[in-house]
């Protein structure tokens, strides 16, 4: 156990300490500038009325207040199901990305791609909180899901769910191509982190 933990310790701080360096790196190239501005000059969903609320909406899903709605709801469907290990999982799994994804926030500092906005946005863009958070607590709750409740293709309905929250990020010019990248990767590393934890130590 001891080993295990300082593995964890030395992966995180590792992961950590390069994601940051790579946020800085991203400052200093324009690669990041001339994707967005093609998927922006070739971007329908702004164009169509339609699409762009669609896509409005499904953001929306990855927002602060939609989780104060909706992880109260899940939690009381895992606690009905006897599943209370796991709320614990799933609450730690979402603490854990939102609070790393804040301060690789605050120490990177890139600047939002401003000029590609179809809609404000406030504060710094690398990671790519909903990327981030969506992937980390969806994928955890996915694998619970189907492991303990077996609920089938909730998988698939997850990925798709946060595939399309972080793709929505980019459509409407809030966050550089990179930022959602690199938020989804770090989501993903979260979400296995934690359902190892789960399976190892947890889950018994």
């Amino acid at each position: 156990m001891k080993y295990i933990t300082k593995k964890y310790v030395i992966s995180l701080i590792l992961i950590f300490i390069g994601t940051i360096c790579f946020g800085f790196y991203l400052k200093n190239i324009k690669f990041d500038h001339m994707i967005m501005k093609f998927i922006q000059n070739n971007n329908f969903f702004v164009s169509n009325l339609f699409f762009l609320k669609l896509i409005k909406t499904i953001t929306y899903i990855g927002n602060k207040k939609t989780y104060f709605f909706v992880l109260p709801l899940i939690f009381v469907y895992l606690y009905y199901k006897k599943l209370k290990k796991e709320i614990i999982i799933l609450i730690l799994a979402i603490l854990f990305s939102y609070i790393m994804n804040e301060v690789i926030k605050h120490i990177v500092c890139r600047v939002r791609p401003k000029e590609f906005f179809v809609i404000y946005m406030k504060g710094y863009s690398f990671p790519s909180g909903h990327a981030m958070n969506m992937s980390s607590f969806y994928l955890t709750l996915g694998y619970i899901l189907k492991e303990k409740l077996n609920i089938k293709y909730i998988n698939c309905f997850l990925y798709i769910l946060v595939f399309f929250v972080s793709f929505s990020r980019i459509i409407l010019g809030v966050h550089w191509v990179s930022d959602v990248l690199v938020g989804l990767l770090l989501g993903v590393l979260i979400s296995c982190m934690f359902i190892h934890l789960y399976n190892n130590y947890w889950r018994n």
